[in-house]
């Protein structure tokens, strides 16, 4: 439907804008269709799929899962760490559709306790 809106537009610049955003929102919610879940988290580890990462951690593989909280030109943003040796895995709110400070806690739920 945004293709058809888009080649209505009688501005040949506006066209052209309007059609490259259409083009990358499909681009967007066909990554989130393809790699959805990104995060999974079970009693033997996490499994990570992005378009760019896909891992299969186990537990002791995992040094630590964090959210980690920035301020910059005003603006506060969170993500999820996920710290796996050389490995570092970031996931943003978009990507985990959830507030990472809670994912963050609900991930660490499933860390097994030594005895």
């Amino acid at each position: 439907m945004a293709l058809v809106i888009g080649f209505a537009v009688l501005d040949t610049a506006g066209r052209l804008l309007f059609v490259l955003v259409a083009i990358l929102l499909s681009a967007y919610a066909a990554t989130d269709l393809v790699f959805a879940p990104r995060l999974i988290a079970d009693t033997d580890g996490l499994k990570v799929r992005t378009p760019f990462e896909r891992a299969d951690l186990q537990w002791p593989q995992i040094d630590g899962v964090r959210a980690d909280a920035r301020q910059r030109y005003g603006l506060r943003s969170v993500t999820l760490e996920i710290d796996a040796g050389e490995e570092l895995i970031v996931l943003s709110r978009r990507a985990l559709g959830q507030d990472p400070e809670l994912v963050s806690e609900i991930v660490r739920s499933f860390i097994p306790r030594e005895s």
